[in-house]
């Protein structure tokens, strides 16, 4: 919506990095801390997988919540940048071949 508007787009990724972080570090934060228990509490019938349980959550959730933040907004900026070049690109090739 941001680049609809008329922002750059650094701009753009800054405002909505800045706008979705809380929500996605509270969501994460929460689940992780869920799965706590069941990685270090986890004992007797069942421990071991439970143990193993609760490693793939907290490294899962932690490892999406790393490309949420930083990895997606500069591959959506190095996308679109390059997408902008070659529309500018195109269209000045159409006003040469215009004249």
């Amino acid at each position: 919506r941001l680049r609809q508007t008329g922002s750059s787009i650094t701009d753009s990724v800054i405002m909505a990095a800045k706008t979705r972080l809380r929500p996605i570090l509270m969501t994460t934060l929460a689940m992780v801390l869920g799965a706590v228990p069941l990685m270090f509490g986890a004992s007797g019938a069942g421990g071991e997988s439970q143990r193993q349980l609760g490693c793939v959550i907290i490294g899962g959730m932690s490892l999406g919540t790393i490309f949420t933040v930083f990895i997606v907004p500069i591959v959506y900026t190095l996308l679109t940048s390059k997408k902008l070049k070659k529309t500018a690109f195109s269209d000045d090739e159409e006003n040469v071949k215009a004249h």
